[in-house]
């Protein structure tokens, strides 16, 4: 006899609802998590364009919260990453190399991330947080290149990741 739990997993594999469920999971935390670091990289991009004068009133707004929580999502995606491979009922392991490439791509995305655009978001929060007429100056233009780059290189390591995880090779 199944108890109420095990109906919904007894099912497992890759074609059960329960591996569904959690892919779907796990596509959402990637776009969400490594989204948003996106959006917070070009945001920098705009901050180092500016010409000498007050900020814009959007990108105040963008960097007046000094922790970016959608970000935070791509740690969840490991963790759905181990669900999917255990619900996969033998046919991925953790040692097929398509696992292990696409979790060395994913540290190299979050260290990147958080290295250059979030440590850079951080800081720009605090910097126009102690200004009163926050105004982009030398500092301010040289961390949103810096946090651009990031963001530019974290999109070429999720990119590889995403070829890497759907083409399945090895």
């Amino acid at each position: 006899m199944l108890l109420p739990g095990e109906v919904w997993l007894a099912g497992v594999g890759v074609n059960s609802p329960a591996f569904g469920i959690v892919l779907a999971l796990h596509v959402a935390a990637v776009l969400v998590g490594f989204g948003s670091v996106l959006v917070t990289g070009v945001q920098g991009a705009r901050l180092a364009r500016l010409p000498v004068g007050p900020l814009p009133a959007h990108l105040a707004r963008f960097f007046a919260t000094p922790r970016n929580w959608a970000a935070r999502a791509v740690y969840l995606v490991p963790l759905l990453g181990a669900a999917l491979v255990w619900l996969s009922d033998g046919r991925f392991a953790f040692d097929d190399p398509f696992v292990e490439m696409g979790g060395g791509l994913w540290v190299a995305a979050v260290l990147l991330s958080e290295a250059l655009v979030l440590r850079g978001e951080r800081r720009l929060a605090r910097v126009l947080a102690d200004e009163r007429e926050p105004t982009p100056g030398p500092d301010v233009a040289r961390e949103g290149r810096r946090m651009a780059l990031g963001a530019a290189g974290v999109l070429v390591l999720v990119g590889a990741a995403a070829v890497v995880m759907g083409a399945h090779p090895g």
